[in-house]
């Protein structure tokens, strides 16, 4: 059972890449593959799931972490998307 076709291809990027977000926003920002804005943390809505990535990438650091206000921005898309 499929229960989304996504067509469109979305950027984002692991903890483990060795740039910073910056360098995918410079590239990609305001184009569809960053969702249309400037963030390497943003969502993207489809009549079958809401897509939200957000970018976890902590300097120097071979692990990723996600700090309160990326926290509380998720549960922000989470909840827009119950209330739809």
């Amino acid at each position: 059972m499929r229960i989304a076709h996504l067509s469109d291809l979305h950027l984002t990027r692991g903890p483990l890449a060795a740039q910073p977000a910056a360098a995918l926003v410079a590239r990609f920002g305001d184009t569809a593959y960053l969702g249309n804005g400037v963030s390497p943390s943003y969502a993207v809505e489809y009549p079958q799931a809401t897509l939200v990535l957000a970018n976890s990438w902590v300097q120097g650091s071979p692990a990723g972490c996600l700090g309160p206000a990326q926290l509380a921005w998720i549960v922000s898309q989470a909840a827009a998307v119950r209330a739809f």
